[in-house]
């Protein structure tokens, strides 16, 4: 139920909820169809960043209006900012060092703490460093032990070997790995570590779902959908039954009549969906 990577940055909405709208209409025989991006005329006619208007209007023939606002709840707060640092590593380092490491599959790890809280620039920077070192010295990148160093993080660039490689990974290319610096070994570690995010995320929905009242103040003869999306690192130890408990336990406004969560819903072997769970 946690979703990989970031959400995708455009303003049509209806990109994103569209999946749900079908969804929904297969599983109670309705026919909504969109009506309006309310967010988007409200934003237009107001010239706000932020519109105090739901997302999408929704309308079915003998049907109530349904309005959307969809959620995205990340845990820690500034989990966003920093996933587009170690997004930005991998891009740099792959563009900078694809032509001269294609023979075999090489493997980047850096640590999470050390990309925590840094500007672009100074991941720019960093990217730019390794891979320099990298095609500096092709026959130490190249063997068993690879190369590495502590500055201007802490990172190794190595070949992965044939025991370390499963099906999913391609035969040859460059990888980024984000490693953390949690003891999984320390199980009173990882227990702390899941009831943080736990009330993290709880914080963040309580939060969100506030904004969200405002919004649908206008539109008391529709059906108020919320639709929410949890992002966050895998290693917080939330499952899914944890994410339906926090959403069902939620001290949320009474004016949401329904609340709808994302999940990954696998399609190929490397490849997912996004689908809608009903969670209250």
């Amino acid at each position: 139920m946690l979703l990989p990577c970031s959400p995708p940055q455009h303003k049509w909405e209806w990109r994103h909820c569209r999946g749900f709208v079908e969804q929904y209409n297969t599983a109670y025989g309705k026919a909504y169809s969109r009506s309006k991006c309310l967010d988007v005329e409200a934003t237009s006619a107001k010239g706000q960043d932020t519109p105090a208007a739901p997302e999408l209007l929704l309308e079915a023939p003998k049907e109530h209006p349904m309005v959307i606002e969809r959620k995205c709840v990340a845990w820690p707060p500034d989990y966003f900012f920093n996933h587009s640092n170690e997004d930005e590593i991998f891009k740099r380092v792959v563009e900078r060092l694809r032509g001269e490491f294609s023979d075999s599959l090489y493997q980047l790890t850096v640590k999470k703490e050390s990309l925590s809280g840094k500007r672009k620039r100074e991941v720019i920077d960093i990217a730019a460093h390794v891979a320099r070192v990298v095609l500096k010295n092709p026959v130490r990148s190249k063997s068993e032990y690879g190369i590495g160093s502590q500055q201007p993080i802490p990172w190794r660039f190595r070949p992965l070997s044939f025991y370390e490689r499963d099906e999913s990974m391609p035969d040859s290319g460059v990888e980024v790995v984000i490693e953390s610096g949690w003891d999984w070994s320390d199980l009173s570690q990882i227990s702390t570590k899941r009831e943080v995010a736990k009330a993290g995320y709880s914080g963040e929905l309580s939060r969100l779902a506030k904004d969200a009242e405002k919004k649908f103040a206008d539109y008391t003869g529709c059906l108020k959908i919320l639709l929410v999306e949890f992002y966050g690192d895998e290693s917080s130890w939330i499952g899914d039954d944890d994410f339906i408990g926090i959403i069902q336990s939620a001290q949320l406004p009474e004016v949401i009549d329904q609340v709808w969560v994302a999940r990954q819903e696998c399609v190929s072997e490397n490849g997912y969906e996004i689908a809608w769970q009903r969670a209250r």
